[in-house]
């Protein structure tokens, strides 16, 4: 897994200053790995996905009565950006398959339940609200994840970025099969596109940034510290 997100680097345009309004608002795609009537675990070899602004990551969708679970790796910029990769995964996923992005429904990258929250930088401007119908699913939000790794992150050796300015900047630590993963993540954006530009223009000085799909309890735990 990890080799394939190394070949999607090139396929992920890093968006610049020129980049249109009707660029930034162009859908974005996905590839839908696997789908399972329970959650599955992430491929063993997803310790570190975020590479080239690609991520894995876990979604839902409800079918009828039944709730499906997804393992999607995104976010692609065009449909031939996908199916370039596509091809690759086949081998191992053969029933891996290409799909608009879906803004909503989409957990986080983690298992939030297990997950420790730190906040580092706790003044943050709450994402718009939206307007939602009665016994709707909650707005589904992101995060900028900036560092991922096996060892704790020493705050003190994160470069201070304009980027941060109003928006919460925490620590994220779990453990898992008796490994330790801690992150960093920048949040939260109402929209993948817009955490998809975030991270695109802090990527000089976090090589892996990605969007993450967040958690509605991973908003509420930042948002009360």
């Amino acid at each position: 897994m990890k080799e394939f997100l190394r070949r999607g680097l090139n396929l992920v345009r890093p968006r610049t200053s020129g980049d249109s309004e009707a660029d930034r608002r162009k859908p974005l795609y996905v590839i839908t790995i696997s789908i399972s009537q329970t959650p599955l675990p992430l491929p063993q070899g997803a310790q570190l996905p975020e590479i080239g602004g690609l991520t894995l990551f876990r979604a839902k969708r409800v079918v009828g009565a039944k709730e499906l679970h997804l393992q999607q790796l995104g976010y692609f910029e065009s449909r031939p950006a996908a199916l370039a990769l596509l091809t690759q995964l086949e081998r191992d996923w053969p029933a891996a398959m290409v799909e608009l992005a879906v803004d909503g429904g989409m957990g986080s990258l983690d298992d939030t339940v297990i997950t420790q929250f730190q906040v580092l930088q706790p003044s943050f401007d709450p994402p718009p609200a939206r307007a939602e119908a009665k016994d709707a699913p909650a707005a589904q939000y992101y995060a900028v994840q900036l560092i991922r790794q096996n060892a704790p992150i020493d705050f003190a050796r994160v470069p201070k970025l304009p980027q941060f300015r109003g928006m919460a900047l925490y620590r994220v630590e779990y453990e898992r099969d008796g490994t330790k993963t801690y992150g960093l993540r920048l949040g939260f954006y109402p929209t993948p596109a817009a955490a998809r530009l975030a991270a695109d223009s802090v990527r000089e000085r976090f090589p892996r940034a990605a969007l993450v799909p967040v958690s509605e309890r991973e908003v509420s735990r930042v948002a009360k510290r």
